[in-house]
């Protein structure tokens, strides 16, 4: 019997930390590479924690929604 049988509820989550997001470094391989494992996975919630960004500036972080939305 498996947990869902059992009445227990599950929630699949995926975390990314310190992604640290620059155009310097970005790769856009790996970036969709990692979006569509995450993707096959189907979390129902996907959570980011440290550093977004490599200095914060607005242009890495816009780039980073973009990356990161699709």
């Amino acid at each position: 019997m498996n947990q869902q049988d059992r009445g227990i509820d599950i929630t699949k989550m995926v975390q990314l930390s310190d992604i640290h997001f620059s155009e310097a470094y970005y790769m856009p391989e790996i970036a969709d590479s990692m979006l569509e494992n995450i993707n096959r996975s189907a979390p129902d919630i996907v959570i980011i924690t440290g550093d977004l960004t490599e200095n914060g500036l607005a242009s890495e972080y816009n780039g980073a929604k973009t990356s990161l939305t699709g």
